[in-house]
């Protein structure tokens, strides 16, 4: 099992990088179909948001 998330797989492939391992796991749990503009944006907006929380937790632990 990945965990996409994890903050080692943001240190090596950054985090286009990691959106793109995201987007390519949601289109192969969707049968392969491609993501739609209105689905594309709403992953990098939920992604964008989930690193901004992890960061803010991270630094006020």
């Amino acid at each position: 099992m990945i965990n996409p998330l994890d903050p080692q797989i943001t240190a090596v492939i950054g985090r286009a990088g990691q959106f793109r391992l995201l987007r390519a796991m949601a289109e192969l749990a969707n049968s392969s179909v491609p993501l739609d503009k209105r689905e594309a944006e709403a992953l990098r907006v939920a992604h964008a948001a989930t690193l901004t929380l992890a960061e803010y937790q991270e630094r006020a632990s």
